[in-house]
């Protein structure tokens, strides 16, 4: 679930809400099976550079934006230490050849189909 919420371009309030309640709710952890495994987020995001962008993007607008929902401090401190966690395991996973070469061309391609985009192909 976390993965496919961090995978989309375009996040929602309710898909932030999400995220903050499972990163709460679930601790990031080492590939283990228990909580959100961000060892393997990581290993996924750097195959896929276009994944990795949309998390990034994901992960930096939800730690920007939760100071805006009327969390007790520990729930928000929790919450952003376990996104950089997150971030942190996607960071340190070694990226492919192909990753490499598509993080030279960056932004400047766009990496995603809008959702209107995939309504008119299927």
């Amino acid at each position: 679930m976390f993965s496919s919420a961090t995978s989309q371009c375009v996040i929602t309030e309710r898909d932030q809400r999400d995220i903050y309640n499972l990163i709460y709710h679930h601790h990031v952890s080492g590939g283990d099976g228990s909580g959100i495994e961000g060892d393997y987020i990581g290993k996924v995001c750097a195959r896929d550079w276009g994944l990795w962008r949309t998390a990034k993007s994901t992960i930096e607008r939800c730690k920007a934006n939760l100071t805006s929902y009327a969390l007790d401090i520990a729930a928000s401190d929790l919450i952003g230490e376990r996104l950089d966690t997150l971030w942190r395991r996607i960071e340190e996973s070694p990226k492919t050849a192909k990753w490499r070469l598509r993080n030279r061309v960056g932004d400047r391609v766009r990496w995603y189909d809008e959702p209107e985009e995939n309504a008119r192909e299927n």
